[in-house]
């Protein structure tokens, strides 16, 4: 048995092939929404600032430009801060900085939410003992502890939202 051959079998074949063609092509070029436009969207508690699923918290968006060598400075950083019209920012402890791992980025937090991160290790205000903090790696989201100086590590500062 033979199967005919019918043109507008071709033809109807063709429109759907281009028609597919042309749906990946679009998808594959569109321009993608930058980030930073998203944030009207976001829920703030000042310029510079992001609250991120827990709303007691306010957080820094952008990180610390340059990292800091030691707990010490990472800790004044914070405590100096002027950041949204406040001036009481603080060190995350490590279980709040955490709560800002999202392993489905690379690296580990919403850029969405959060500007500038690297792929690098972040201060808390945790204490493990004497003279050693922990910390939170934005590579894969894990924590350790490390020696107060000497340590080039990140800083991204928060303070309680609910405080006027």
């Amino acid at each position: 048995m033979e199967i005919q051959k019918n043109p507008l079998t071709y033809i109807i074949l063709g429109v759907v092939i281009l028609l597919a063609i042309g749906i990946v092509y679009f998808q594959l070029n569109a321009p993608d929404k930058e980030i930073g436009d998203a944030e009207e969207e976001l829920e703030t508690c000042g310029e510079g600032t992001v609250i991120y699923q827990d709303d007691q918290l306010c957080w820094q968006r952008s990180v610390n430009p340059s990292k800091v060598n030691s707990w010490q400075e990472a800790n004044s950083y914070c405590e100096n801060l002027d950041l949204g019209g406040r001036d009481d920012w603080r060190l995350p402890i490590a279980d709040e900085l955490k709560s800002l791992v999202d392993s489905s980025y690379e690296p580990s937090i919403n850029p969405k939410y959060f500007l500038g991160t690297e792929t690098t290790h972040y201060w808390t205000s945790s204490l493990y003992r004497t003279d050693i903090h922990w910390y939170i790696h934005f590579e894969l989201g894990y924590q350790g502890f490390a020696p107060d100086i000497t340590n080039n590590f990140g800083v991204r500062c928060v303070r309680d939202s609910t405080l006027l």
